[in-house]
């Protein structure tokens, strides 16, 4: 180890140092063009952003949970129910979250799903269609007659420690719906090797899983939520973040799942 580390040889060798220098003007950059772009970037973000909720209780009180999703498909229908661009009655629409996030105490699928749509105030019945234990993630429908715009994918095969990112989700309860935090990529490709428990079972399974790893801000309901780029484009879907120990205080390590995993998971519902 010490052999490699220092670069030693019995034999002679030569080693050339090659540096790039990159010169960004920055002249004629101001604080308020910084603004704008995270603010247009959030405004295009945030409108496929919906809050995701269930009940479940018994004679001796309830449990209400929440978390966030990304509408990822909107299709009009007409009032047959076929597809359509024109004279639309309602539209259709899929989106992504987490599986966790529509899972009951028991670990079973929620039956008693809801979507939350703050911008019109409205709380609207879905189902989960599909999940992933891996990658922790769900696929739920809903129909409504009210507009919500599907997200555009971006692209994260050349993602960069240091590029811009925004968080939407609604952290807390669903008072914050909506919530965007600023951030940072800090390692674009982060694999962590977890348990998985699995659907409706006692057991656990191992997995190895990638995320994309950040320092904007999540805290618990902001799972299932977007992480955009500053085009206003997904980036992929917040999941988790390392938390505080009795002995560490852990700030600023949220992980996204990458948008591509996304779309190899639920490649059938999304062509």
């Amino acid at each position: 180890m010490l052999f490699s580390l220092t670069s030693c040889s019995f034999f002679e060798s030569t080693t050339n140092n090659n540096v790039t220098n990159k010169v960004v003007d920055v002249e004629d950059f101001t604080i308020n063009d910084f603004e704008d772009a995270v603010e247009i970037a959030i405004e295009k973000a945030e409108a496929s952003v919906i809050s995701v909720t269930h009940t479940e209780g018994n004679m001796f009180g309830s449990t209400k949970s929440i978390g966030s999703a990304v509408v990822v498909k909107c299709q009009g229908k007409d009032s047959q129910g076929a597809d359509t661009t024109d004279n639309i009655s309602y539209y259709e629409y899929l989106a992504v979250t987490n599986r966790h996030v529509v899972v009951t105490n028991r670990n079973i699928i929620t039956k008693s799903l809801l979507v939350y749509l703050g911008n019109d105030n409205t709380m609207i019945s879905a189902k989960v269609i599909d999940y992933s234990e891996k990658e922790d993630l769900a696929l739920i429908s809903f129909t409504s007659e009210i507009y919500v715009p599907a997200a555009s994918f971006a692209d994260t095969t050349n993602l960069k420690r240091g590029s811009f990112v925004v968080a939407i989700g609604t952290p807390y309860d669903i008072v914050f719906d909506g919530s965007a935090t600023f951030g940072i990529i800090s390692y674009p490709l982060r694999y962590i090797e977890e348990e998985v428990f699995v659907l409706g079972g006692s057991s656990f399974q191992t997995c190895e899983v990638a995320y994309i790893q950040h320092d904007a801000a999540i805290n618990s309901g902001n799972s299932g939520g977007g992480l955009f780029n500053m085009e206003g484009k997904l980036l992929g879907i917040n999941t988790m973040k390392i938390t505080s120990s009795s002995s560490n205080v852990i700030e600023g390590m949220g992980f996204s799942i990458p948008i591509y995993t996304v779309k190899e998971v639920f490649k059938e519902y999304l062509k």
